[in-house]
């Protein structure tokens, strides 16, 4: 299936949850038929369903910690048979409150890397995967553009459908029962929606809108429950990082079109030093 395809299956099933979405639609009638006979799944619209996952999928704070090592275990072994991991390589954990930022890793040096994870905010066991595989594995470049191009880009070549199967499986012994399927197919959705922040920045710092404007704007299109759209709009608003929420989208823009998934040029990325205009 295409890319172009599976954008139109997209959005003619959240279509079919918004219509209003949808303004027109001209491509394959056998498409839209196709999608249209789908059951439906669930009850009420998009933002309700999705703000319904958000606490139905929430590991328990007491359990966050233990999650994300166990996510964090998952996605290490696989990127250490499909990329490599470096020699004595060490990741360490922290639960922190009151940041702007819901996850942080700090490069220690000698290999080492502090993941910080911010429970202010309830933790979706769907981002578990994400989360690990963007914190977790991707390297310390110096430029922020390529370091967070590589940890949006990481995750593609680590995490494939069943990755959430065996997650559900590691999740049991820290007592959460993890819908794997739903799973996979929310976080797969919520990858369209990554670019929300950045959009929401270039309202505020290039368009001139105003901060009710961009609350709207994120509450739309990233359709997350009212305290993430907050956290959204805090880090959007917040001096230093008005351009460096930039780095995510772009960054993946370039890193995933020079790596086109294979792990060995993801491995040159992470050992070359390669600048930015080296990638286009």
């Amino acid at each position: 299936m295409t890319q172009t395809e599976r954008y139109l299956e997209l959005g003619l099933r959240l279509g079919r949850h918004e219509p209003e979405l949808v303004d027109s639609y001209y491509g394959p009638a056998e498409l839209r038929q196709r999608i249209d006979d789908e059951p439906l799944v669930g009850s009420g619209d998009l933002a309700a369903r999705y703000a319904r996952w958000f606490e139905e999928a929430a590991v328990p704070p007491e359990s966050v910690e233990r999650a994300v090592d166990a996510a964090l275990a998952l996605v290490r072994e696989r990127t250490g048979q499909a990329i490599g991991l470096p020699e004595g390589e060490e990741v360490e954990l922290e639960i922190v409150t009151g940041e702007r930022w819901f996850g942080y890793a700090h490069y220690l040096g000698g290999f080492r890397t502090r993941i910080s994870v911010n429970t202010d905010l309830s933790f979706p066991a769907g981002d578990l995967l994400w989360f690990a595989a963007h914190r977790g594995v991707s390297g310390p470049p110096p430029d922020a553009v390529i370091s967070e191009g590589l940890a949006e880009t990481g995750p593609e070549l680590v995490l494939d459908g069943g990755a959430h199967g065996e997650l559900a499986e590691r999740l049991r012994p820290v007592g959460f029962e993890y819908d794997a399927e739903v799973g996979a197919r929310v976080a797969e959705a919520r990858r369209k929606l990554y670019a929300v922040p950045s959009n929401v920045a270039i309202l505020l710092h290039e368009r001139g809108a105003s901060h009710r404007e961009a609350w709207d704007y994120a509450a739309q299109w990233s359709l997350q429950p009212a305290d993430r759209v907050d956290k959204i709009l805090a880090n959007a608003e917040e001096r230093r990082s008005r351009g460096y929420v930039q780095t995510y989208s772009e960054g993946r823009r370039l890193c995933h079109a020079f790596v086109g998934g294979d792990p060995a040029r993801y491995r040159r990325l992470l050992t070359a030093r390669l600048l930015p205009a080296d990638l286009s």
